[in-house]
């Protein structure tokens, strides 16, 4: 049986209008692989296509999605939730299910209620998921998530998969840091700070740390020098 993906993803806003690119390119490479594809866009990138598409089929293994989120809810274009901690339906827990999530803020509350009532995984952010300008340096920030779930939609595993957007971010951050930019070097440290993925191990939820957790876990309530520092460390002991 081909593999199911539902791709729940809307552009409207400067945010999601610059990251819509590199997720579309993710939906499109799973269509090349071989995926079938619900395709909940744009305007039916709402409660009521995502509820059917997870009830009607019953071997969704992906589900992609770039949106705005809450703590506990992803929410469509006009504000209203898509998925909310309480209105999450059995449908959406079933064990083999996979959240792919370029949203704010949904990995404190909703992803973590997700993993504990069944789904399998719940890749997103805790604090704010952070987009680029394109055609800027700083357009690695979305053009990583897109390759880190390529990679995994072509036989990666979830952690090999996340470790590599991790690395990425980091290296980014060094080039950044030499370039004497630290705003931008800080902003791919925060990217990568708050970026979790959450799983299910027997009875438990699992948060899995990047390779690189203890120095990004840091860079918060260090002073710049520390900063710098820490950077320094990063480049020369992570190579891509």
């Amino acid at each position: 049986m081909k593999p199911r993906l539902i791709s729940c993803i809307y552009a409207f806003d400067e945010a999601t209008r610059w990251a819509y690119p590199h997720i579309i390119k993710v939906r499109e490479f799973a269509e090349s692989k071989g995926y079938v594809t619900y395709r909940c866009e744009g305007e039916y990138a709402c409660r009521t296509c995502v509820l059917d598409a997870f009830r009607r089929e019953e071997y969704v293994t992906i589900f992609l999605c770039l949106t705005h989120g809450e703590e506990d809810k992803l929410l469509d274009m006009h504000g209203n939730a898509i998925i909310s901690v309480d209105t999450i339906d059995p449908s959406m827990v079933k064990e083999n299910r996979i959240y792919l999530v370029y949203a704010c803020h949904s990995a404190k509350v909703l992803g973590p209620t997700l993993v504990n009532l069944g789904a399998k995984a719940y890749w997103g952010w805790r604090d704010w998921a952070f987009v680029g300008k394109p055609g800027t340096p700083s357009e690695k920030l979305q053009e990583a998530v897109k390759d880190a779930w390529v990679m995994f939609l072509n036989g990666a595993s979830l952690e090999e998969a996340f470790n590599h957007a991790h690395k990425v971010w980091c290296h980014e951050a060094v080039r950044a840091a030499t370039h004497l930019d630290l705003h931008l070097a800080n902003v791919f440290l925060k990217q990568s700070a708050n970026n979790v993925l959450i799983v299910k191990e027997e009875s438990d939820v699992k948060y899995r740390l990047p390779e690189s957790a203890l120095l990004l876990t840091a860079y918060s309530f260090i002073t710049i020098p520390a900063v710098i520092l820490a950077l320094k460390y990063i480049m020369e002991n992570i190579k891509i």
